[in-house]
């Protein structure tokens, strides 16, 4: 049965404020990534930000592993509770979300400093003891981050349905899944084209590129806060 949509944010209780600040987020922290990447005299720091096992990768990680964490506990919440199909879903949300997390450090390799396998690292196009570096598997990860921004921007019609409560997002978080589904289709396209000529300043696209450390940090921060958002409704009076 839909739900109205208004009745749906009283349900979050999310002040207006507060819905305004999770829409613009994403938007300011694209100026900020923007300002840095091509203001050439912070171009050094940018650089520094995003590199391997600093702020940006370090932040990401963290957000994921408790976005994981969370939605393990809410997937177990949801089946004690007789919700069976959201807690399956959240059960394998949050397994996909453990593997990312452990993909962003290459399974601890950089925190424990051990040597890439000769098997892997003669495919593995970065030397690291990770998946998602192998040309042929990277593609899959290209396709899962379009997946998550078209998936998000369903979640926001499917708030109108109760029988979809716990899969739902509030539409402040629209352009969170909007910028997430622009940088990660343009970026989609530049793996093609990097394939044929082995570098993106070759396209008009090839500033997406630079994005990737900076989509991953949207994308954890956007998990967690679709996982937190029917958390909370969880803790709520259960709707009928």
């Amino acid at each position: 049965m839909p739900q109205n949509t208004a009745s749906y944010y009283k349900e979050l209780k999310l002040p207006l404020k507060i819905q305004i600040l999770i829409l613009i987020t994403p938007i300011i922290l694209v100026g900020i990534f923007s300002y840095y990447l091509f203001y050439t005299d912070t171009s050094t720091f940018y650089k520094y930000m995003r590199k391997e096992n600093q702020p940006v990768e370090l932040i990401t990680f963290f957000i994921l592993f408790l976005a994981s964490l969370t939605a393990f506990i809410f997937s177990y919440r949801l089946m004690i509770s007789g919700i069976k199909f959201s807690g399956l879903f959240y059960f394998i949300f949050a397994a996909g979300l453990l593997f990312v997390t452990m993909e962003e450090i290459s399974w601890g390799q950089w925190f424990f400093k051990f040597s890439t396998p000769d098997y892997l690292s003669g495919i593995n196009k970065q030397n690291e003891f990770n998946l998602h570096n192998i040309v042929i598997v990277n593609i899959t990860f290209e396709l899962l981050r379009i997946l998550f921004g078209l998936g998000g921007l369903i979640s926001i019609f499917l708030a109108r349905f109760k029988r979809f409560i716990y899969l739902s997002s509030p539409l402040s978080m629209a352009s969170w899944y909007l910028i997430i589904l622009l940088f990660a289709s343009l970026d989609f396209y530049n793996w093609f084209d990097a394939s044929y000529r082995g570098l993106y300043e070759g396209n008009i696209f090839w500033f997406a590129a630079k994005f990737t450390e900076f989509l991953e940090l949207l994308i954890s921060i956007s998990a967690f806060l679709f996982i937190w958002f029917n958390y909370k409704k969880l803790t709520k009076k259960r709707p009928e």
